[in-house]
Protein backbone atom coordinates (compact mmCIF):
# COMPACT_ATOMS: atom_id res chain seq x y z
CA UNK A 1 0.00 0.00 0.00
CA UNK A 2 1.68 3.21 -1.79
CA UNK A 3 0.30 6.68 0.42
CA UNK A 4 -0.16 9.41 -1.85
CA UNK A 5 0.83 11.85 0.15
CA UNK A 6 4.21 12.57 1.88
CA UNK A 7 5.30 10.20 4.23
CA UNK A 8 6.15 12.25 6.46
CA UNK A 9 2.55 13.04 7.30
CA UNK A 10 1.41 11.69 10.46
CA UNK A 11 -1.88 11.95 9.92
CA UNK A 12 -3.13 8.28 7.93
CA UNK A 13 -5.81 8.23 5.16
CA UNK A 14 -8.95 7.01 5.06
CA UNK A 15 -9.65 6.49 1.79
CA UNK A 16 -7.75 3.80 -0.47
CA UNK A 17 -7.59 2.82 -4.52
CA UNK A 18 -7.48 -0.51 -5.45
CA UNK A 19 -6.27 -1.23 -9.30
CA UNK A 20 -7.30 -4.44 -10.63
CA UNK A 21 -5.75 -4.61 -14.32
CA UNK A 22 -7.37 -7.63 -16.87
CA UNK A 23 -6.83 -10.76 -18.22
CA UNK A 24 -3.04 -11.50 -19.63
CA UNK A 25 -2.64 -7.76 -18.31
CA UNK A 26 0.23 -6.64 -15.67
CA UNK A 27 -0.50 -3.88 -12.95
CA UNK A 28 2.24 -1.81 -15.29
CA UNK A 29 -1.24 -0.71 -16.99
CA UNK A 30 -2.18 1.68 -14.47
CA UNK A 31 1.08 3.03 -13.42
CA UNK A 32 0.26 6.43 -15.09
CA UNK A 33 -2.81 6.52 -13.91
CA UNK A 34 -2.41 5.67 -9.91
CA UNK A 35 -0.37 9.79 -10.47
CA UNK A 36 -4.24 10.88 -10.99
CA UNK A 37 -4.65 9.77 -6.94
CA UNK A 38 -5.50 12.73 -5.27
CA UNK A 39 -2.91 13.05 -1.87
CA UNK A 40 -5.63 12.69 0.48
CA UNK A 41 -5.95 9.07 -0.43
CA UNK A 42 -3.97 6.10 -0.45
CA UNK A 43 -3.26 3.91 -3.76
CA UNK A 44 -2.27 0.57 -4.32
CA UNK A 45 -2.48 -2.24 -7.13
CA UNK A 46 -2.79 -6.12 -7.48
CA UNK A 47 -0.99 -8.44 -9.37
CA UNK A 48 -2.94 -11.48 -10.12
CA UNK A 49 -1.75 -15.03 -9.70
CA UNK A 50 0.32 -15.86 -12.90
CA UNK A 51 0.14 -12.17 -14.66
CA UNK A 52 3.30 -10.61 -15.26
CA UNK A 53 5.42 -13.97 -15.83
CA UNK A 54 5.37 -16.85 -18.05
CA UNK A 55 2.72 -18.39 -20.16
CA UNK A 56 2.68 -21.70 -18.19
CA UNK A 57 2.46 -19.49 -14.98
CA UNK A 58 -0.44 -18.36 -16.15
CA UNK A 59 -2.07 -21.37 -17.45
CA UNK A 60 -1.39 -22.96 -13.77
CA UNK A 61 -3.51 -20.37 -12.32
CA UNK A 62 -7.02 -19.97 -12.05
CA UNK A 63 -10.25 -17.92 -11.77
CA UNK A 64 -10.81 -19.25 -8.50
CA UNK A 65 -7.03 -18.27 -7.42
CA UNK A 66 -7.76 -14.22 -8.73
CA UNK A 67 -11.01 -13.94 -6.69
CA UNK A 68 -9.29 -15.53 -3.58
CA UNK A 69 -6.71 -13.06 -4.02
CA UNK A 70 -8.88 -10.04 -4.16
CA UNK A 71 -11.27 -10.84 -1.46
CA UNK A 72 -7.73 -11.39 0.85
CA UNK A 73 -6.72 -7.93 -0.46
CA UNK A 74 -10.24 -6.65 0.62
CA UNK A 75 -9.97 -7.46 3.86
CA UNK A 76 -6.24 -6.31 4.24
CA UNK A 77 -7.61 -3.28 3.05
CA UNK A 78 -10.41 -3.09 5.30
CA UNK A 79 -8.88 -3.41 8.25
CA UNK A 80 -6.91 -0.54 7.68
CA UNK A 81 -9.03 2.17 5.53
CA UNK A 82 -12.50 2.91 5.97
CA UNK A 83 -13.55 3.47 2.43
CA UNK A 84 -12.05 1.45 -0.38
CA UNK A 85 -12.31 2.60 -4.05
CA UNK A 86 -11.72 0.59 -6.83
CA UNK A 87 -10.37 1.27 -10.72
CA UNK A 88 -10.48 -1.65 -12.82
CA UNK A 89 -10.01 -2.44 -16.75
CA UNK A 90 -11.39 -5.33 -18.60
CA UNK A 91 -11.60 -8.34 -16.55
CA UNK A 92 -10.48 -6.06 -13.87
CA UNK A 93 -13.84 -4.14 -13.94
CA UNK A 94 -16.33 -7.38 -13.58
CA UNK A 95 -14.33 -8.29 -10.85
CA UNK A 96 -14.94 -4.70 -9.48
CA UNK A 97 -18.51 -4.47 -9.87
CA UNK A 98 -18.81 -8.01 -8.26
CA UNK A 99 -17.22 -6.71 -5.12
CA UNK A 100 -18.72 -3.82 -5.14
CA UNK A 101 -21.82 -5.54 -5.34
CA UNK A 102 -20.89 -8.06 -2.40
CA UNK A 103 -19.42 -5.48 -0.23
CA UNK A 104 -20.98 -2.10 -0.71
CA UNK A 105 -20.57 -1.43 3.29
CA UNK A 106 -16.57 -0.85 2.76
CA UNK A 107 -16.47 -0.44 -0.88
CA UNK A 108 -17.81 2.82 -2.21
CA UNK A 109 -16.99 3.48 -5.75
CA UNK A 110 -15.94 2.36 -8.72
CA UNK A 111 -14.65 3.36 -11.70
CA UNK A 112 -14.48 0.38 -13.95
CA UNK A 113 -12.63 0.93 -18.35
CA UNK A 114 -13.33 -1.59 -21.16
CA UNK A 115 -15.86 -3.83 -19.25
CA UNK A 116 -16.51 -6.67 -20.99
CA UNK A 117 -19.85 -7.32 -20.25
CA UNK A 118 -20.94 -8.15 -23.78
CA UNK A 119 -18.27 -9.44 -26.15
CA UNK A 120 -17.71 -8.09 -29.88
CA UNK A 121 -14.24 -9.23 -30.86
CA UNK A 122 -12.87 -7.73 -34.23
CA UNK A 123 -9.96 -9.09 -36.41
CA UNK A 124 -7.63 -6.05 -35.07
CA UNK A 125 -7.36 -7.76 -31.48
CA UNK A 126 -5.57 -10.82 -33.01
CA UNK A 127 -3.97 -9.12 -35.43
CA UNK A 128 -2.25 -7.43 -32.62
CA UNK A 129 -1.49 -9.49 -30.39
CA UNK A 130 -0.01 -11.94 -33.54
CA UNK A 131 2.19 -8.97 -33.95
CA UNK A 132 3.39 -8.63 -30.81
CA UNK A 133 3.58 -13.22 -30.66
CA UNK A 134 6.44 -12.76 -33.51
CA UNK A 135 8.09 -9.09 -32.94
CA UNK A 136 6.29 -7.94 -35.79
CA UNK A 137 6.10 -4.38 -34.87
CA UNK A 138 7.42 -0.46 -34.57
CA UNK A 139 7.99 1.16 -31.68
CA UNK A 140 5.95 4.45 -33.70
CA UNK A 141 2.86 2.02 -33.87
CA UNK A 142 0.86 3.52 -30.66
CA UNK A 143 -1.73 1.54 -30.53
CA UNK A 144 0.58 -1.95 -30.74
CA UNK A 145 3.07 -0.28 -27.98
CA UNK A 146 0.11 0.50 -25.93
CA UNK A 147 -1.00 -3.39 -25.88
CA UNK A 148 3.10 -4.20 -24.93
CA UNK A 149 2.95 -1.91 -22.74
CA UNK A 150 -0.24 -3.80 -20.65
CA UNK A 151 0.39 -7.22 -21.31
CA UNK A 152 2.44 -8.51 -18.57
CA UNK A 153 3.66 -11.64 -20.14
CA UNK A 154 7.18 -12.98 -20.76
CA UNK A 155 8.43 -15.64 -23.16
CA UNK A 156 5.58 -15.28 -26.02
CA UNK A 157 7.16 -18.36 -27.86
CA UNK A 158 6.13 -21.00 -29.10
CA UNK A 159 2.75 -20.86 -29.67
CA UNK A 160 1.54 -24.25 -29.13
CA UNK A 161 2.10 -23.39 -25.06
CA UNK A 162 -1.13 -21.44 -25.51
CA UNK A 163 -3.72 -24.25 -25.39
CA UNK A 164 -3.51 -23.98 -21.55
CA UNK A 165 -5.56 -20.24 -22.05
CA UNK A 166 -8.33 -21.91 -23.06
CA UNK A 167 -9.67 -23.13 -19.38
CA UNK A 168 -9.29 -19.28 -18.22
CA UNK A 169 -10.53 -17.70 -20.82
CA UNK A 170 -13.47 -20.26 -20.56
CA UNK A 171 -13.80 -19.18 -16.77
CA UNK A 172 -13.80 -15.53 -17.87
CA UNK A 173 -16.79 -16.08 -19.96
CA UNK A 174 -18.80 -17.52 -17.70
CA UNK A 175 -17.42 -14.85 -15.21
CA UNK A 176 -18.92 -12.38 -17.15
CA UNK A 177 -22.62 -13.83 -16.74
CA UNK A 178 -21.65 -13.30 -12.72
CA UNK A 179 -20.77 -9.63 -13.19
CA UNK A 180 -23.86 -8.60 -15.76
CA UNK A 181 -25.96 -10.27 -12.58
CA UNK A 182 -24.22 -8.04 -9.95
CA UNK A 183 -24.21 -5.08 -11.98
CA UNK A 184 -28.03 -5.29 -12.14
CA UNK A 185 -27.79 -5.09 -7.85
CA UNK A 186 -25.14 -2.65 -7.65
CA UNK A 187 -25.74 0.56 -5.56
CA UNK A 188 -23.06 2.08 -5.14
CA UNK A 189 -21.76 5.01 -7.43
CA UNK A 190 -20.09 3.33 -10.61
CA UNK A 191 -17.87 5.39 -13.17
CA UNK A 192 -18.07 3.05 -16.72
CA UNK A 193 -15.59 4.53 -19.18
CA UNK A 194 -16.41 2.98 -22.87
CA UNK A 195 -14.28 3.59 -25.51
CA UNK A 196 -15.90 3.75 -28.82
CA UNK A 197 -13.56 2.08 -30.79
CA UNK A 198 -13.37 -0.89 -28.36
CA UNK A 199 -11.74 -4.32 -30.34
CA UNK A 200 -13.25 -6.83 -27.66
CA UNK A 201 -16.24 -4.92 -26.22
CA UNK A 202 -19.86 -4.51 -27.53
CA UNK A 203 -21.35 -1.01 -27.81
CA UNK A 204 -24.41 -3.13 -26.22
CA UNK A 205 -23.08 -2.45 -22.78
CA UNK A 206 -23.90 1.29 -23.11
CA UNK A 207 -27.46 -0.03 -22.67
CA UNK A 208 -26.88 -2.49 -20.24
CA UNK A 209 -25.15 0.96 -17.95
CA UNK A 210 -28.05 3.16 -18.84
CA UNK A 211 -30.35 0.55 -17.36
CA UNK A 212 -28.96 1.02 -13.56
CA UNK A 213 -29.49 4.43 -12.03
CA UNK A 214 -25.99 4.09 -9.95
CA UNK A 215 -24.02 4.09 -13.38
CA UNK A 216 -22.46 7.40 -14.99
CA UNK A 217 -20.84 6.75 -18.63
CA UNK A 218 -17.92 8.57 -20.09
CA UNK A 219 -17.59 7.37 -23.82
CA UNK A 220 -14.19 7.89 -25.89
CA UNK A 221 -15.05 8.36 -29.44
CA UNK A 222 -11.97 7.25 -31.00
CA UNK A 223 -10.14 5.35 -27.93
CA UNK A 224 -9.45 1.13 -28.19
CA UNK A 225 -9.00 -1.24 -25.37
CA UNK A 226 -5.91 -0.29 -24.70
CA UNK A 227 -4.91 2.78 -26.39
CA UNK A 228 -6.26 5.94 -25.71
CA UNK A 229 -5.16 9.04 -28.08
CA UNK A 230 -4.53 12.07 -26.64
CA UNK A 231 -8.17 13.49 -26.93
CA UNK A 232 -9.52 10.87 -25.53
CA UNK A 233 -6.75 10.17 -22.66
CA UNK A 234 -7.44 14.23 -21.09
CA UNK A 235 -11.57 12.97 -21.17
CA UNK A 236 -10.57 10.03 -19.45
CA UNK A 237 -8.16 11.40 -17.13
CA UNK A 238 -10.77 14.39 -16.34
CA UNK A 239 -13.69 11.59 -15.70
CA UNK A 240 -10.62 9.79 -13.25
CA UNK A 241 -10.38 12.94 -11.41
CA UNK A 242 -14.29 14.11 -11.05
CA UNK A 243 -14.11 10.27 -9.38
CA UNK A 244 -11.92 10.56 -7.03
CA UNK A 245 -13.07 14.53 -6.33
CA UNK A 246 -16.67 13.38 -5.83
CA UNK A 247 -15.65 11.53 -2.55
Amino acid sequence: IIPSDDSSDESHPDTVVLFIHGIIESSDFFEEYMELVPPHFSACSILLDGHGRTVEEFCASSMKKWKAQLENKIAELSAAYKNILLVGHSMGSLFAIELAAAHPEIIRGILIMGTPLRLWITPEMPMTMLRIFFGKYSEADDRTMASVKAYGMKNWLPLWRYVGWFPRYFELFRDIKVARNALKELNVPCWAIHSNLDEVVSRRVVRMFQKNPCVRLTILPNAHHLYYPPEDRRLLEDTMTAFYNSF
